[in-house]
């Protein structure tokens, strides 16, 4: 799949929306992670720091440059375009927007056709940054967007009562209890009683 650059006239939207905080962003300009993480933390706009960057020890600077450029983005005259670098990790590309020498707005691609608003964070760019698109390496034909389908199965999986997720594996019992002096009776008994070992989420 091509990449295609990140439009002037998205920054342009995504600013003078966040130049009129609190008012939200609307959702359908917003990356699905990011939708993700407002949703399940109830994350408000009323604070601009959680709300508009993840988690950095540079957030609060951030948010600090912003606002001190917002009178700028407030004063509906035509930015100058901004230079735009690319990225990708092993699903995404990502597009940063070089607001100042100091800061970035970043943008996630969706897998089909738009760039959506992502972070907000500081200099310096990512390393392996390129200001050409079709510089990338990364299969988004593959990874593509996430389906409601996948995003289902995950958060469900979460939702599964005992009885059917973490049932006891009869079938591993049924095939050592002839054996019970076998390594895999041994470990059987365990999950007959407390179903199959997992690890807890960080």
């Amino acid at each position: 799949m091509t990449i295609p650059h990140l439009p002037q006239h998205t920054v342009s939207l995504i600013l003078s929306y966040i130049s009129h905080l609190p008012q939200p962003l609307p959702p359908h300009l917003i990356s699905n992670s990011l939708l993700q993480r407002h949703h399940f933390l109830a994350l408000s706009p009323q604070h601009p720091e959680s709300y508009l960057c993840w988690p950095s020890q540079h957030s609060h600077r951030a948010i600090h440059l912003l606002e001190s450029i917002s009178k700028q983005i407030c004063a509906d005259e035509p930015l100058i375009p901004c230079k735009v670098a690319y990225t990708a990790d092993d699903e995404y590309a990502y597009a940063h927007v070089l607001l100042t020498s100091q800061l970035r707005v970043v943008f996630q691609f969706d897998g089909v056709d738009t760039w959506k608003y992502h972070d907000i964070t500081l200099m310096p760019l990512p390393q392996g940054s390129s200001f050409e698109p079709q510089d990338l390496k990364i299969d988004l034909d593959a990874a593509g967007p996430e389906s409601e389908c996948d995003q289902d199965d995950y958060w469900n999986a979460y939702a599964h009562s005992a009885d059917d997720k973490y049932r006891p594996n009869t079938s591993l019992v049924d095939s050592t209890k002839d054996e019970p002096n076998s390594e895999d009776a041994y470990w059987a008994q365990y999950v007959t009683v407390q179903g199959p070992f997992f690890l807890p989420s960080i």
